[in-house]
C-alpha cells in the first residue's frame, strides 16, 4: 500500500473500517511509510509487551488528501458605463458597424476571449457567455448586461474588457444616428 496515493489510502480505509486487528496493524505501517518518505531512512520499529508495533519518532498524524481550500475570488471593483437612453431604435435602415467591419469585430472578440481564459474560475476550463449592449448615437458601446455569464468577478472583467472596444459607426434610423441594442455570444476557451 502506498499511503501517499489517494486510491490506495481509501482502499485501505475501507478494509480496516470493519477490521480492528488490521487497523491496529496498518497504523504503524503508515507511520513507518511517512517516516521513510520524509527522512529517506528506515525507522526504528519497536514491539510493545502486548505485541503492537510502535515506530520510534513517528511523525504526527496529519489528515491526508483534504480537498484544496476554495479560491476566494476578488470582489469586482469595475463600474460599468451606464447611460440613460430613452429611444432605442427598433426599425433601422443601417446596423451599427464595428471599425473595420465584421471580420475586425470577430478578431476583436477572439482576442478578448483568449485574454479572458485566465479569469475563469479554476474549476472551469471554458465557458459560453452572452451579453447585450447598446451602441449609442455617438457610436459608444455602453450599458453592458450579462445574459449568460460565469460569476460576479468574471462577468465584471468581461464587461470591462468589452467596454474597451473602439467606437462604432452608429445605427441609422430615418437618416439620423440612432441607439441600437446588440446581443453577442462569446465562447471562452472554446475554439
Amino acid at each position: 500500500i502506498k499511503y501517499d496515493v489517494k486510491s490506495s489510502y481509501e482502499y485501505l480505509g475501507k478494509l480496516t473500517r470493519d477490521n480492528p486487528q488490521l487497523k491496529t496493524f496498518s497504523e504503524p505501517l503508515e507511520d513507518a511509510y511517512d517516516y521513510f518518505e520524509k527522512y529517506r531512512q528506515i525507522p526504528i520499529v519497536m514491539i510493545r509487551d502486548n505485541g503492537e508495533y510502535v515506530v520510534n519518532n513517528a511523525l504526527p498524524k496529519l489528515p491526508k488528501f483534504l480537498p484544496p481550500p476554495p479560491v476566494i475570488r476578488p470582489k469586482p471593483t469595475y463600474k460599468p458605463t451606464v447611460r440613460k437612453i430613452e429611444d432605442l431604435s427598433g426599425a433601422i435602415s443601417k446596423w451599427p458597424e464595428y471599425p473595420g467591419g465584421t471580420e475586425a469585430f470577430g478578431a476583436y472578440l477572439k482576442k478578448t476571449a483568449k485574454e479572458l481564459v485566465k479569469f475563469l474560475p479554476d474549476s472551469l476550463g471554458s465557458a459560453y457567455t452572452q451579453f447585450e449592449f447598446v451602441i449609442d448615437k455617438d457610436g459608444a458601446p455602453v450599458n453592458f448586461k450579462i445574459l449568460r455569464g460565469v460569476d460576479e468577478y468574471f462577468n465584471s472583467v468581461l464587461i470591462e474588457k468589452m467596454e474597451q472596444m473602439p467606437k462604432w459607426s452608429p445605427a441609422i434610423s430615418r437618416g439620423l444616428p440612432a441607439a441600437k441594442k446588440m446581443v453577442q455570444s462569446l465562447p471562452i476557451g472554446i475554439d
